[in-house]
Parts: structure tokens; sequence; C-alpha cells
């Protein structure tokens, strides 16, 4: 009976692909830290038309004045139509901050969200969407990102976030990038 499992799962992982990352993150206008660094693991799986991805990422990455951390954890299931693919998922993410004056920022939210992107030539484009999530800032994001061939098992990545969240009274927006060099097996 396991090896019949096993045998099954076979063809599912004929197509999965997963790559580990250092990362660097560059902030503006969110009131992060300049610069954030930390990993990041991709993993997708593709058997005939059907696939998913998931993405998990942990950083280095204060609220400004502070120490602390910043996560991201991102699931989608995949259409695929040729080299194109939509996707439909959710993401959780959060962070904590410590303060000199011995105060501690937490804050975890999640929230479904949409994308659609290409793989061609070993290089995936991804766009996706997600709604304002579970926090009370109701934070949404639009990233942008691609994963690249460097040369071998190593591969590049860079990824853009535009956030949009509340603030008070006021609907703020700002700006992530992530930079990546990863190996892939």
């Amino acid at each position: 009976m396991i090896i019949r499992a096993l045998l099954l799962l076979l063809p599912l992982a004929a197509q999965a692909d997963t790559t580990i990352s250092g990362v660097v993150t560059l902030s503006n206008d969110l009131g992060y830290e300049s610069t954030g660094f930390g990993i990041q693991l991709d993993h997708e799986n593709r058997h005939g038309s059907w696939g998913y991805a998931l993405q998990g990422m942990a950083l280095r990455h204060a609220k400004m004045g502070g120490t602390g951390e910043r996560y991201q954890a991102i699931a989608m299931g995949r259409r695929h139509f040729g080299d194109w693919f939509v996707e439909a998922g959710g993401q959780w993410r959060g962070y904590e901050s410590r303060f000199p004056h011995s105060s501690t920022w937490r804050k975890y939210g999640h929230a479904p969200g949409l994308g659609i992107g290409a793989q061609q030539g070993g290089t995936e484009w991804t766009f996706r969407y997600f709604l304002p999530d579970s926090t009370p800032n109701g934070t949404s994001m639009i990233i942008a990102g691609a994963q690249f061939p460097i040369a071998g098992n190593w591969r590049g990545s860079v990824k853009v976030e535009q956030w949009r969240f509340d603030q008070g009274r006021d609907r703020l927006s700002g700006t992530h990038a992530t930079l990546g060099v990863g190996w892939g097996f």
C-alpha cells in the first residue's frame, strides 16, 4: 500500500522546484528600517495543468528605532495554460519589533489573493494582489516578482511589494523591494 502511494506521488514530484535564497529587503515609507536581511524558501509543483506555489520568508527587519523580525508565507494554487498560469490562495504575515524603552510591537494578519504569471526559459514572472488583511490597518498588497536562472543551479529573484494601509483616518502607501540569490534543487 505504501509503495503504491509513493508511486502515485512520483509524477507530482517530477516537475517540483525548490529554491532557498539569502535575501535583502529595501524599504521606503513603511516605518521599517531601510534594510532587512533574511532567508526565503520557494517551492512549486506542477502536475499537468494544475499546480501550486509556496513561499516563506523570515527577515531581520524591525520597525524604525527597534530590533525585530518580519515574516511572510504565501500559498497559491495554480491553473496552467501552456506557459501562463492564474493562481488563487492567501498569505500570512507579521512582525515583532522590540524598542529600547521596553515596549514590543507585534502584528500578524492574513489575506486572500489572486495572481497571474508565466514561466519561460527557466524564468518565472508573477503579479499578485492580496486584499486588505485581517489587521486593524487593513493592509492590501500588489506584488510583482521574478525568479530567474543565473548559472548552474544558482537562481536570482526580485520582488517589489506596494502596500496600502490605514493609519488613523488616512490611507497611506509604501514600497518594499526584495532581492535574492539562492540555490535551486
